[in-house]
């Protein structure tokens, strides 16, 4: 069975969210499959792995790995090869950089272009992206914008749902 054929069934038999899913596909589908899909699951070994790993981004790569390791995780588990060519695997460290965030003066004077009214919206009630583009006027009443989900569905936890008080912008 190759990798592709496997990744496949594997994608049916993970009990994940359809955000980590889409997220696990991606990092296989861009990372991974070049490198392995064609390859029989039992002939996959760490150094093809490790050499496509070492040419990403350590975050990037740090993804990709988990993925690899979900994926021959549940093979060894479903009988489909007792090769686990994860095992002993590394990543480069993620490398932390102080983060520069903007003032409120500093976005305020910028010109966003068409995206105005939406970053000021987002800088000044600090929402996600994805949960900005499924607001509606009728997320904001009683001088609160109500955020309960986002582009990929229902917030994940009960503290993700919140009021947040209106500033304006939302356009």
């Amino acid at each position: 069975m190759t990798v592709d054929e496997w990744v496949k069934q594997v994608w049916t038999l993970l009990n994940i969210r359809a955000k980590t899913l889409y997220d696990y596909q991606h990092f296989y589908h861009r990372n991974l499959q070049p490198s392995i899909g064609q390859m029989s699951v039992d002939n996959v070994d760490s150094a093809v792995l490790q050499r496509a790993l070492l040419a990403l981004p350590p975050q990037t790569a740090r993804h990709t790995l988990m993925v690899a390791k979900s994926i021959f995780r549940e093979a060894a588990i479903y009988n489909i090869t007792k090769n686990n060519p994860t095992i002993g695997l590394r990543t480069a460290p993620i490398q932390q950089q102080e983060k520069k965030f903007l003032t409120w003066d500093e976005v305020d004077a910028l010109d966003w272009g068409n995206y105005n009214n939406q970053i000021r919206f987002l800088a000044s009630h600090g929402l996600r992206w994805s949960e900005a583009t499924v607001l509606t006027q009728d997320d904001i009443h009683d001088g609160f914008v109500w955020v309960n989900r986002s582009f990929y569905g229902p917030c994940k936890s009960r503290t993700s749902v919140r009021r947040i008080p209106y500033m304006g912008y939302f356009s």
